[in-house]
């Protein structure tokens, strides 16, 4: 009992007034104007996070608070502010914002962004409490780790996860690779939740010509691919658990990891988004997806220049609408062209597929497991795909979707899609099925719960 008074009177103290005194040793550098080039041992005072959210006024009896049966205080750490959720990306960590913090006292920690604060109720709704900071600079300890990781490693981050009281949660989530090193500042038995094997992805667009120019980490050198997969040669073991998208990631990332375990925690989407009328005769086609996302930029400019000019030849009347956040040049440059539409960051995109009757995913390089093909099915549209991109899906050629590589059989395969009746009802019905039975979010997500009552109850 003294041992627990005095653990939440040192809670209380990381807390107020969110201002942790600390000695931090530096190598070299400049680290946010705290520290002179080569001076080490600086005391560096943090500032006050943009964010710290709660859902009540008391929340710090929370600290006192025995916890709820059956109810897990948990912490989840994540690269990008969750909502809105308009790439399958955040749609992903929304829902599962959403599953656990339904059913647990969530705590959620990240990095800022412009005009978050609109969305305060939203997020408070599934969080107990939120706390963001601004991105900053990279720390000087991340010099030696690849470029797409050290820029999300920053002080301010590490200081906050400090400030943050250890009696606020049971065990952790990551979502990321990308934030694993801030795992020695979690204090609880914490699950790595990885969305693909992120260094394969870079090797893959390393290994074929491919349409536009690469960005994000596809931006990468032979020499920068290496180096990311020695990161997560050397991050994964540190994680007792780690979660991916696909089971042949999973076996992979358990392989290389060695120690712990790898479970499966797969994509899903929404049953509810299923539209009351989808038609098969509208005559257009739908590409949705982030339009700054190179896989994407790729299959857009693949489907446009190698697969629509045969289906063009078939039915000169089709339209195809490409819809996504934050097209590259490329892309808006095909805006306007005969039978091409671009719909730019769009809120919601419920009304956009009420207009098309079948969706595509041409994609040739990628990880993961794409949500456009899971909420396509949602909302009873017929899918076309290339193998890459259904691969990690529970699905059957002929039965759920159609699949097919060569350009020509693509568009082919579009066309019949859309002037068999048959096909086309067969595909919508197969698809909505599969996500009631298999990828509801709610479904894909136990896991993910189970382990993390199986951690909390180790402890």
């Amino acid at each position: 009992m003294v041992a627990q008074r005095f653990q939440v009177l040192a809670d209380l103290i990381r807390v107020f007034p969110l201002r942790p005194i600390r000695t931090v040793n530096f190598d070299s550098g400049d680290v946010n104007r705290a520290t002179p080039t080569g001076i080490s041992g600086w005391v560096y005072r943090f500032r006050k996070p943009e964010i710290a959210w709660h859902a009540d006024d008391q929340w710090l009896k929370r600290l006192f608070r025995a916890k709820q049966p059956g109810r897990l205080r948990l912490l989840m750490l994540t690269p990008w502010w969750p909502y809105p959720p308009r790439t399958g990306t955040f749609a992903h960590t929304w829902a599962k914002i959403r599953f656990l913090g339904t059913r647990h006292d969530l705590t959620l920690v990240t990095f800022w962004r412009e005009g978050a604060e609109e969305h305060r109720r939203t997020i408070l709704r599934y969080c107990r409490s939120v706390f963001a900071v601004r991105r900053g600079d990279p720390s000087c300890d991340a010099q030696r780790l690849p470029e797409s990781v050290r820029q999300y490693q920053t002080i301010e981050m590490q200081m906050l996860l400090e400030s943050i009281p250890r009696r606020l949660y049971d065990a952790a989530v990551i979502e990321y690779v990308f934030l694993a090193p801030y795992l020695k500042f979690v204090h609880a038995p914490t699950i790595l939740a990885e969305h693909g094997v992120i260094s394969a992805s870079m090797a893959q667009a390393g290994d074929r010509p491919l349409w536009g120019d690469p960005t994000g980490v596809f931006e990468s050198s032979p020499r920068e691919t290496e180096l990311f997969r020695q990161y997560e040669d050397r991050v994964w073991p540190e994680f007792p658990v780690r979660s991916t998208v696909s089971e042949e990631e999973r076996i992979e990332i358990q392989r290389r990891a060695k120690t712990g375990k790898t479970i499966l925690v797969e994509n899903g989407s929404d049953p509810g988004i299923k539209l009351p009328h989808p038609l098969p005769d509208t005559g257009k086609v739908l590409f949705m997806g982030a339009l700054q996302y190179y896989p994407n930029i790729d299959g857009v400019l693949h489907l446009w220049h190698e697969i629509w000019p045969h289906l063009a030849q078939l039915d000169p009347s089709l339209r195809l609408i490409v819809a996504g956040s934050k097209p590259v040049p490329e892309i808006r440059a095909l805006d306007g062209q005969p039978g091409f539409e671009l719909i730019d960051t769009p809120p919601d995109m419920r009304p956009i597929a009420a207009r098309a009757s079948v969706t595509v995913v041409p994609l040739r390089v990628g990880c993961g497991v794409r949500l456009k093909i899971l909420d396509s099915m949602a909302f009873g549209l017929p899918v076309v795909s290339t193998t890459i991109g259904c691969a990690g899906l529970a699905v059957e050629d002929g039965k759920h979707l159609l699949i097919r590589d060569d350009p020509v059989a693509f568009a082919e395969a579009v066309h019949q899609v859309l002037n068999d009746r048959s096909l086309w009802q067969r595909l919508h019905d197969n698809g909505l099925r599969l996500i009631e039975q298999r990828y509801s979010w709610d479904r894909v997500f136990e896991p993910l719960d189970t382990a993390l009552r199986e951690m909390a109850l180790a402890r």
